[in-house]
């Protein structure tokens, strides 16, 4: 147990490993020329152009939403929508011009694809807009990779409301296939009930990609889950920003590794987490900091479950090494119990700093 409040730790070293941005570009709707009509004289004549003119009208808005199927794209307004569009595997692109409450149980499927399966890349850019799902199966995958090699991107958006604030462990997008990559790009997440974002099963070169500001909430009392699981790669891209804050129960720690996950924080990234769980890290993970680059995690004893332990690596699980790049900051705070920083090595090759502080203290 050392005394100080605050522990500055400079050491010598530095093993950076960095990954090539992936692009998820976003594919914009078509917009609906306007019909006109010459004026017409007699009440019959009238009637039957303006039956005409209705007609045109309708025979251009369903080619048109046809093209956009044809070419990938579907604008989805309802429910029915969106489960016929993730049923679709010819659809690469699904924009959401509503908010969106989704029950799982009228997931689409048929011709060789199960209930909510994805065999083609897929982009859901919400365009400002919230999806939700009406569920109370807590630990049943809703979508899921049904392929390998597969580029995910969930963009835009919001998922999850107070109204309907339950998802499942298995994460936003399962993934239990090889060379499946994750993308998200200005997103909210709020679950109370089967609140875990993020799940791969240590799948080779399954990778996680944060773009742009991303909050991430889970507070509640059932199969509550990691920030990340099982991810053998996560990138928190250049000037990206994300804050999470966890209060749930069930697992052990903020991220869980398999064992060999590597956590990168390009240039200028800043990553918060805030969590009541008994750990910062579950398995041995190598954490690496590019310049300018933030990393910051705090210990609580929560409303819905209250750890006894404030550890940076759970014990027998390995060990994480964190290397940090010039100007690069990691502060580990607890609020309740002594931080533990056993299993921890750091490396620095001109970090600002690394604090380690007990708000009580006690470090």
């Amino acid at each position: 147990m050392l005394n100080s409040k605050f522990i500055k730790i400079a050491l010598i070293g530095l093993i950076v490993l960095s990954a090539s941005p992936i692009s998820a570009d976003v594919i914009s709707s078509e917009s609906l020329a306007s019909t006109s009509s010459e004026s017409v004289t007699s009440d019959t004549n009238k009637s039957s152009k303006s039956s005409e003119i209705n007609s045109t009208t309708q025979e251009r808005s369903n080619a048109l939403a046809q093209s956009a199927v044809e070419s990938g794209v579907a604008m989805v307004t309802s429910e029915s929508e969106f489960w016929a569009a993730i049923f679709d595997q010819s659809v690469t692109t699904i924009l959401l011009a509503n908010d969106i409450v989704a029950n799982p149980s009228n997931r689409l499927s048929g011709s060789g694809n199960s209930a909510g399966a994805v065999k083609r890349n897929l982009i859901i850019d919400g365009q400002g807009h919230n999806l939700s799902y009406d569920t109370t199966a807590y630990g049943t995958q809703i979508l899921y990779a049904g392929t390998s090699g597969l580029n995910i991107t969930f963009q835009n958006m919001s998922m999850g409301s107070k109204a309907y604030p339950n998802n499942n462990y298995y994460g936003i997008f399962t993934i239990q296939q090889t060379n499946v990559t994750l993308n998200v790009k200005d997103f909210t997440y709020y679950a109370e009930n089967g609140a875990q974002p993020f799940f791969a099963d240590g799948n080779a070169g399954s990778t996680l990609n944060f773009y742009g500001a991303n909050v991430f909430t889970a507070n509640g009392t059932l199969y509550g889950g990691e920030f990340i699981e099982r991810f053998k790669t996560t990138n928190f891209k250049a000037d990206s920003n994300t804050n999470v804050v966890q209060d749930n129960p069930t697992s052990l720690a903020a991220i869980y590794s398999d064992g060999t996950a590597i956590v990168n924080l390009e240039s200028n990234a800043r990553l918060s987490i805030n969590s009541s769980k008994n750990a910062f890290v579950y398995g041995s993970t190598t954490i690496n900091l590019q310049d300018n680059a933030y990393i910051g995690y705090e210990n609580k004893k929560g409303s819905n479950y209250k750890s006894d332990n404030a550890l940076l690596t759970y014990p027998g699980t390995g060990t994480t090494t964190i290397n940090g790049g010039v100007n690069s900051e990691a502060d580990f705070i607890s609020n309740d119990n002594s931080m533990d920083v056993s299993n921890t090595q750091i490396n620095s090759n001109g970090m600002k700093a690394v604090f380690v502080a007990n708000n009580l203290g006690n470090v």
